[in-house]
């Protein structure tokens, strides 16, 4: 399963290079969207959901939270982020992108599973023996 992830950010240059990265680098792992204004992230967003966006503070506050199962605030170091109205998960905008990409899915992992295929009543069984072989 893939996570569905939004970055939008004001900064095209960086959106660009971050969303081409993350989506031939980790196009395994991630399935990536990429907006660089509050209004084509809310067209995208009234459409669509995403597992998380990834956003900077710009753009924060015009995200639509009922589409997001997690945001993230792309943080420069030196915008004024105190403003905010709850405690966003935050993680330094300029680092290596396979940090912020390890970011990202550690975030993501300390969600609750919400997998429909085991909400559907699937059980996982595991099977051990102590003799070696098939």
């Amino acid at each position: 399963m893939k996570v569905r992830i939004l970055i939008a950010l004001s900064d095209t240059d960086y959106l660009e290079r971050l969303s081409r990265v993350m989506s031939e680098k980790y196009a395994n792992l991630l399935e990536v969207t990429a907006c660089s204004s509050a209004d084509s992230m809310q067209q995208l967003l009234r459409h669509d959901h995403v597992d998380v966006a990834l956003v900077d503070p710009e753009l924060a506050g015009a995200l639509d939270m009922s589409a997001v199962k997690m945001s993230i605030l792309l943080w420069d170091g030196v915008t004024d982020i105190s403003a905010m109205n709850e405690n966003p998960r935050i993680i330094k905008k300029y680092q290596r992108i396979s940090a912020i990409t390890a970011a990202v899915l550690e975030h993501y992992s300390t969600l609750p599973n919400n997998d429909p295929v085991l909400e559907d009543g699937a059980e996982i069984i595991t099977v051990w023996s102590p003799a070696g072989g098939c």
